[in-house]
């Protein structure tokens, strides 16, 4: 596959990983794979990034997020656990399984994540990209699929697909284009930079990625 221009490529190792991080502390978007699909990540208790997850998907408001944590201690610090969450938790944690708690009261994420509601949906995933990242973030990571809102959701690099200036364009092989009108088209957007780290390549963003509007 060809490397995008102005988006160098990165393999998901020690260094990389801290860059990550780094991204997501800084309210930049990051996209890594899970077990399942890639996922659109942000830091889970900024309201700034995570309404640049909704934009830049067009993703409805009224839509939860999932919150991806490293641990089941951590999910049970964010919402209630009943005795079935910590049974299930237990026999498919780390893995493909969300929970959906009672929010607590004291949980470190964006009321935007959980739209405004009183439960929040949980998960522990076992990708060990996923979980690197997330032990050196050390916090909790909101991460819907990266496409667009009501699009499949990727599960190669090549199909990650979001939204930049009400267009949309493939995250691993978009073209240079006129960066006047994108910034035209999302001056009343909110912008995200974002960074990518994959199973064995990656990409961090040099561009601001406006969002569009739905």
């Amino acid at each position: 596959m060809r490397e995008p221009k102005g988006i160098p490529r990165l393999a998901p190792d020690a260094e990389n990983i801290r860059r990550a991080a780094e991204a997501l502390r800084s309210g930049r978007l990051v996209v890594f794979p899970t077990e399942t699909v890639y996922g659109l990540g942000a830091d889970a208790a900024s309201d700034t990034a995570i309404a640049a997850v909704f934009a830049v998907k067009g993703r409805p408001a009224f839509n939860p997020l999932i919150i991806h944590v490293e641990s089941a201690d951590a999910a049970f610090a964010l919402g209630d656990a009943t005795p079935e969450a910590r049974r299930l938790a237990e026999r498919f944690w780390p893995g493909p399984l969300s929970l959906v708690l009672s929010r607590r009261a004291s949980a470190p994420v964006s009321l935007l994540a959980t739209a405004g509601l009183e439960t929040i949906a949980v998960r522990v995933p076992s990708h060990p990209t996923a979980r690197a990242l997330l032990r050196e973030f050390g916090g909790a990571i909101a991460a819907p699929s990266a496409n667009l809102s009501g699009r499949l959701s990727p599960t190669r690099p090549e199909h990650i697909a979001l939204c930049e200036g009400g267009k949309s364009f493939d995250a691993t092989a978009r073209n240079e284009s006129d960066q006047k009108g994108k910034r035209k088209a999302n001056a009343a957007r909110p912008s995200c930079r974002g960074c990518q780290v994959t199973p064995k390549k990656g990409w961090v963003g040099g561009q601001n990625h406006g969002g569009c509007g739905g």
